[in-house]
């Protein structure tokens, strides 16, 4: 094995700790800004998540301070809903929204 996934969370957080000043929790809230000046209309940002990390408030709130929170379309990707989830991502990449 070259990877043991038992230890690959505390070695992801011990470089993001190393390469960023700080823990990795406080990272979502300190970079959604950065990701909303670095990226455009154009370009999807996706957010892979650990366990017990749910950046889902702070996008939120990102886009109720933007003034932007009625663009936001939020969806499950349980059992069925994939029908749903494209035809948001369709719309919204026409119209500039978000999908969360």
């Amino acid at each position: 094995r070259v990877i043991r996934m038992d230890c690959l969370p505390r070695a992801v957080a011990s470089l993001i700790q190393t390469e960023f000043g700080h823990p990795h929790d406080d990272l979502p809230t300190q970079c959604l800004n950065a990701v909303l000046r670095n990226t455009s209309h154009i370009t999807p940002v996706m957010f892979i998540l650990d366990g017990g990390h749910d950046p889902s408030a702070d996008i939120r709130t990102l886009a109720r301070n933007l003034g932007i929170e009625d663009t936001l379309e939020q969806l499950s990707l349980g059992p069925g809903q994939g029908p749903r989830a494209k035809q948001v991502l369709s719309s919204t990449s026409i119209s500039g929204g978000w999908v969360l």
